[in-house]
């Protein structure tokens, strides 16, 4: 993209004396958000200037206006951040505004509007904005049907992260219009999750609650005996949902009701309910805005009637906690780990932990242990659906195995493999931490021990079976527990010119007698029943009359 010659010329000056930023120096393969320090211009300009492949930054509107900006830097940055004085304040507002203001419009900056009444002129503009080829990220919570063809007629690389509970309700909800019928959702009509499924149909009714919901049977007329396809917020409290689900199953005869609410959702708010009920008083940790931590703070509300709703440590209502015998922790799936370990110690530090308290540590171990791609980890199976499975890990993350990732043979079904309540090691794929799931493997953890398998089979020379899948160059390759085992002609067990096709998706005996676990290789030897050949006739002849002579011992 073109740049101004004000950003290219203060691009000269900053690599020029201020070292490489921390920037990879190679153009990323992948999509890629670049963080950095904005205590101040330098760090976001430093990395602008470094970054290898060109970037638009965003900014609140009010910095790519001088007059906006300088009233900003006069009131509130200079004199009230770094305590100046009014007179000198509004000097250093003066320059800086001028030059900050020019350089956002050099660089292309892309305008940020406050509140969500102006925030769809930051989603044009930023589309606007793109180029061909250009990757844009879509978040868990999802977006309407129009969204996407929007990014498509513009070319862009849509980076799709909506949550695939998410992604199932906004299916639902398309599929009821498709056939005719009527979608409804339950949840916060405000909710951005609930705003994305509505872009998928042309009329969605949302009630928030049964007191909606009787409202509209009500009213209704005719609607009640049409039919309904009714889903859930996948954050929504399950109380909620089940006393609505009684009023339209009384008032309603054409229903068709899919549970959507995330199960480890309803685990997380059963658990805070749990430790709400034992203890003095209650903190929830989460952002204000989040619908997950709201719901938490309601139900802990009932149970317990003191609960403070805080979103990090500075928050903490030290004097108000120091006289409860027991306190409790949770916090939204939303919540970072270090957040809550931060409020945890700050609580140890001041003293509010006593002999007779609740243990911090244990309440919430659940929160703070932390997943990492590529760990293994050990859990429970919670539920089974024919997409997924379920997995209770004991920590802050829900896990969930794609059915592509519980066994190496596609034809198997789910509960075949595993059934609920099931112990099971697995293999971390990836971890979402905002949205709190993690996706999981089991192929790949069994793997690991096929593999350990066939070494100690092959040191121990250990009869092994598998099938034989295919004839290859010299010989053929067996499936042993889904790996490849190469056995050669010679050792195959047949004639030299028989086909090795004959082998083909048969069971067979091997010994394992070569491994290279660094290259994946394994060579074996096909064991097969040997038949018994019959010795031939005795000869007639001399040498027959020779054989049939018993040789004595000769004496000195």
């Amino acid at each position: 993209m073109e740049r101004g010659k004000l950003f290219l010329f203060s691009r000269f000056f900053v690599r020029l004396y201020i070292g490489r930023w921390t920037v990879d120096a190679a153009p990323p393969a992948e999509p890629t958000v670049y963080v950095c320090s904005h205590s101040n211009l330098l760090g976001p300009l430093a990395t602008l200037c470094w970054l290898p492949v060109p970037a638009r930054p965003w900014t609140f509107h009010m910095f790519l206006d001088r007059e906006n900006c300088r009233t900003q830097y006069r009131d509130y940055t200079f004199s009230k951040r770094f305590g100046m004085p009014r007179p000198l304040a509004a000097a250093a507002a003066w320059g800086a505004s001028g030059y900050v203001s020019a350089l956002m419009r050099s660089m292309g900056a892309i305008p940020v509007h406050r509140g969500t009444a102006r925030i769809g002129a930051t989603f044009r503009e930023s589309v606007a904005a793109l180029q061909a080829g250009d990757s844009v990220l879509l978040r868990a919570h999802g977006v309407g049907r129009e969204t996407y063809r929007l990014l498509e007629r513009r070319g862009a690389r849509i980076v799709d992260a909506t949550c695939p509970k998410v992604a199932h309700v906004q299916r639902l909800v398309e599929q009821a219009e498709r056939e005719g019928r009527q979608p409804v959702m339950i949840g916060d009509p405000e909710h951005p999750e609930v705003r994305g499924a509505a872009g998928w149909c042309e009329s969605l009714l949302v009630f928030s609650g049964p007191e909606e919901v009787g409202k509209w049977a009500e009213t209704a007329g005719a609607d009640r005996v049409a039919g309904l396809t009714v889903v859930s917020q996948t954050t929504l409290r399950r109380e909620v949902w089940e006393t609505s689900l009684k009023i339209i199953k009384k008032e309603c005869t054409n229903v068709k009701i899919f549970d959507t609410i995330c199960d480890a959702t309803h685990t997380r708010q059963s658990e805070a309910a749990q430790i709400a009920a034992r203890v003095d008083a209650m903190v929830v940790v989460g952002d204000p805005k989040s619908a997950n931590t709201t719901h938490l703070t309601e139900i802990c509300g009932r149970y317990c009637s003191r609960v403070f709703q805080i979103e990090n440590a500075d928050e903490l209502p030290l004097d108000e906690l120091s006289g409860c015998a027991r306190v409790g922790l949770t916090a939204g799936a939303s919540t970072p780990a270090s957040i809550i370990k931060e409020v945890k110690k700050t609580m140890s530090e001041e003293k509010i932990q006593g002999e007779s308290m609740e243990n911090f540590a244990e309440l919430v171990e659940q929160y703070t242990n932390t997943l990492n791609t590529g760990d293994k980890v050990t859990g429970v199976v919670t539920a089974i659906t024919p997409t997924e499975i379920h997995v209770d890990l004991g920590c802050k993350q829900a896990g969930y195995i794609p059915v592509d990732q519980l066994s190496d043979d596609p034809s198997v079904k789910p509960e075949d493999v595993v059934k609920v309540g099931d112990e099971v090691e697995l293999f971390v794929i990836r971890v979402n931490d905002v949205e709190g799931y993690a996706t999981l493997s089991k192929k790949r953890v069994d793997a690991v021990k096929v593999w350990e398998n066939i070494e100690t089979a092959c040191e121990n020379k250990d009869v092994m079976e598998g099938v034989v899948t295919e004839e290859n160059k010299g010989g053929v390759v067996v499936s042993v527990k889904g790996v490849r085992v190469f056995v050669p002609a010679s050792q195959s067990g047949l004639p030299r010119d028989a086909a090795m096709t004959e082998l083909v998706k048969q069971r067979v005996k091997l010994r394992v007698t070569e491994v290279n676990r660094a290259r994946r290789r394994v060579v074996g030897s096909r064991l097969c029943s040997r038949r018994l050949v019959p010795p031939p006739p005795p000869r007639s002849g001399p040498a027959s009359r020779w054989a049939s002579v018993t040789p004595a011992l000769s004496r000195a």
